[in-house]
């Protein structure tokens, strides 16, 4: 192969190579996003996300600590634009991504809201319908707890505590129930006799 030959075929190959670089450029575009904060701060880290409305396919790209984010060479036409960083509401748009062009995106994300949850674990004591009973249930921690003379009077008087109850010898000489005479609710009182050891 002669030299004029070479170099027509290597002018040809170079020619072809600059028409599909031009025919890339023109068939792709960018996206330029400045993420802010409510303030007006740079959010440096937050993630971008451009999801293609036309084939589903998605690219992202971090935020620099001036808050700008690049995702170059996309092709042709709608995206969604998703920003999100810890500690902030996610924002979303969408833009058009032209051919040669640069399509620029201003976020201003708003701090996420904090959220209570208060979970309720013992369950309301329901009314009693089915008779008019009224009781007590104590255990033996709270007797031992509870502030108390170690004497018969003294134990008797835990009785007191409990709705409906009210003593029927109360100028004894043994305390506030003397040794149990005493009526619950209304019903007729009776003389029991308790001893402690």
């Amino acid at each position: 192969m002669s030299r004029v030959r070479r170099f027509t075929w290597l002018a040809s190959v170079v020619v072809l190579l600059m028409s599909a670089s031009r025919l890339v450029a023109q068939i792709t575009g960018d996206i330029q996003v400045k993420v802010d904060d409510p303030s007006g701060a740079a959010v440096s880290g937050a993630t971008v996300t451009a999801r293609s409305l036309d084939t589903g396919t998605e690219r992202s790209v971090g935020t620099s600590p001036d808050g700008s984010g690049r995702i170059a060479l996309l092709n042709v036409g709608r995206y969604k634009i998703r920003v999100q960083s810890i500690g902030f509401a996610p924002w979303e748009t969408s833009v058009e991504v032209n051919s040669g062009g640069v399509a620029d995106v201003k976020a201003t994300l708003n701090l996420k809201t904090q959220t209570q949850e208060i979970v309720v674990s013992d369950q309301i004591q329901t009314i009693n319908i089915t008779d008019a009973q009224l009781q007590s249930v104590f255990t033996s921690k709270n007797v031992v707890e509870l502030p108390l003379n170690t004497n018969t009077a003294g134990i008797l008087t835990f009785a007191a505590t409990a709705p409906g109850v009210v003593p029927q010898t109360p100028n004894n000489n043994n305390g506030f129930l003397g040794y149990g005479n005493f009526s619950s609710n209304g019903g007729p009182n009776a003389r029991r006799e308790y001893h402690c050891r």
